[in-house]
């Protein structure tokens, strides 16, 4: 082998062995931390959305088949939502009988923090609540309610309807949840700044 060919060796080597710098390695692995981070809270943020969907979903279940149980048997069901405890039960277990009551936080895997408003008002979309405004209704004192009532009646209307939103502040988002009077509709949509889209689910 001549010493040309020995230099050109040396050479392709060298430079075949060089591979990255170190600032070279951490710019590379300081951005896929970046995106890391950003994926992760994205995941979190979608996994406290369905949460709060299924949440919603149990609320709207539990809506309609109180309802169809008020028909059934003839008498009007109270059902009780406590903000406090996110409870959902009957008001009136001596005429409406045979329905539990559902814990939303126990019944939904993962869900741990919740917060329920509600007003009587059905048309009151625009009702905040976040996790230090709670827009519900109030008592003589200014002080938020602790729970909202809906009575539906033997004939399948509703007497009292109300309006809900379920927020998580791990989410930042709220479901909104509506029953109306006197038709007894049950409906469910996600908030927007200017309310509760009920179309858009």
């Amino acid at each position: 082998m001549n010493k040309n060919a020995l230099k050109k060796s040396n050479a392709l080597s060298k430079t075949l062995s060089k591979g990255f710098s170190l600032a070279e390695l951490l710019v590379v692995v300081g951005i896929v931390g970046i995106l890391s981070v950003i994926m992760l809270l994205s995941f979190s943020r979608n996994t406290e959305e369905e949460r709060l969907k299924a949440a919603s979903k149990i609320t709207i279940d539990y809506l309609k088949t109180t309802l169809i149980h008020s028909r059934q048997i003839s008498e009007s069901c109270n059902v009780n939502i406590d903000h406090g405890t996110s409870e959902l039960s009957i008001a009136n277990p001596d005429t409406c009988d045979g329905r539990p009551s559902v814990n939303l936080i126990d019944a939904v895997e993962g869900l741990t923090s919740l917060k329920i408003c509600g007003s009587q008002t059905t048309t009151n979309t625009s009702m905040e609540c976040t996790a230090i405004t709670d827009g519900s209704d109030t008592d003589d004192q200014g002080t938020p309610l602790s729970e909202t009532q809906v009575v539906f009646t033997p004939r399948g209307s509703a007497s009292k309807g109300a309006i809900l939103k379920l927020y998580s502040s791990k989410g930042k988002r709220a479901r909104c949840i509506a029953v109306t009077t006197p038709i007894g509709l049950v409906r469910e949509g996600r908030e927007t700044s200017s309310g509760c889209d009920f179309a858009g689910g």
